[in-house]
């Protein structure tokens, strides 16, 4: 059950900021939605993954999307960055490992494992929030991110096209020479440069 913190009017639309308890990283998550108009549901949902350090307040707050998305009647939905509340080995040592940038995978190290599957809580709990609670028709939900989120996008539109009609990404983290140069992020990228091959594309 998702948990209503705190909405503005905005628009003609509203934005809305939730909590709620998630199954996949055993922990409280947070999110936030602009919803276009009160009295009709969406025509579609844009899944948008923040970046590095980012939360589920950043793209929503800044980006100046809104306006746009109100024209065309599209909800936004933008989940955290990673789990929150939690203290595991290393976890809050650096900006682009850990707390705040989960990298939307699921994670094979002891600890972690049972709490870092950012893969699975956008694919399954973020998915079935927008098709339960907000009404969206399942084919018309799109993912779309920045940096780590743009990363995030192009994994999950490719390994469970069946979940997005549309994934977009801008500078993702995708291939070695663009990457932060330190080897766990090394080993992130080759996750998407093997998926992009599997699916005819050519990273550059």
């Amino acid at each position: 059950m998702i948990k209503r913190i705190k909405s503005h009017k905005c628009f003609d639309g509203s934005v809305h900021f939730y909590e709620h308890d998630s199954q996949v990283t055993q922990t409280t998550m947070k999110f936030s939605v602009f919803l276009p108009h009160e009295d009709k549901p969406a025509d579609g949902c844009l899944i948008w993954l923040s970046g590095l350090t980012c939360n589920e307040e950043n793209f929503i707050t800044k980006a100046g999307a809104i306006p746009h998305l109100a024209e065309k009647n599209i909800m936004v939905i933008c989940p955290d960055t990673s789990p929150r509340g939690l203290d595991l080995p290393h976890e809050h040592d650096d900006w682009d490992f850990g707390s705040g940038a989960g990298f939307y995978l699921t994670a094979q190290t002891e600890a972690y494992r049972d709490h870092y599957n950012m893969y699975d809580y956008i694919n399954e709990e973020i998915y079935h929030i927008v098709l339960n609670d907000f009404a969206v028709d399942a084919k018309q939900i799109s993912i779309c991110g920045h940096s780590m989120g743009g990363h995030g996008a192009l994994v999950i539109g490719l390994k469970t096209p069946i979940n997005t009609s549309v994934f977009l990404h801008f500078h993702p983290l995708f291939t070695p020479r663009n990457a932060l140069g330190v080897k766990r992020h090394l080993r992130v990228i080759w996750v998407m440069i093997k998926l992009s091959g599997r699916h005819g594309m050519q990273p550059n």
